[in-house]
């Protein structure tokens, strides 16, 4: 089974920065309708409230990083709806 097929909801992603090999991005898997996404911070970008933590589906968050750790969490779709 591909790694993408074992991500689920609540799932923290630990990966590498883009052009950056001193620090980690993380990233929380949120699932709607059977497609993956990820909620994370990209200081680059903007959400429709002006802030920075953006959300785009999985394949798109993964190209160009590698994924170092995944950690299982019990945090539910609401609870990042609620605090992003």
């Amino acid at each position: 089974m591909k790694i993408l097929e074992k991500l689920t909801e609540g799932d923290v992603i630990y990966s590498n920065c883009i052009g950056n090999e001193l620090c980690y991005h993380l990233g929380i898997v949120y699932e709607k309708n059977g497609v993956k996404y990820v909620f994370h911070n990209a200081p680059t970008n903007s959400n429709r409230f002006g802030g920075t933590v953006i959300y785009e589906r999985i394949e798109d968050y993964l190209k160009g990083r590698e994924i170092y750790k995944i950690v299982k969490t019990k945090v539910k779709n609401d609870d990042i709806l609620r605090v992003s």
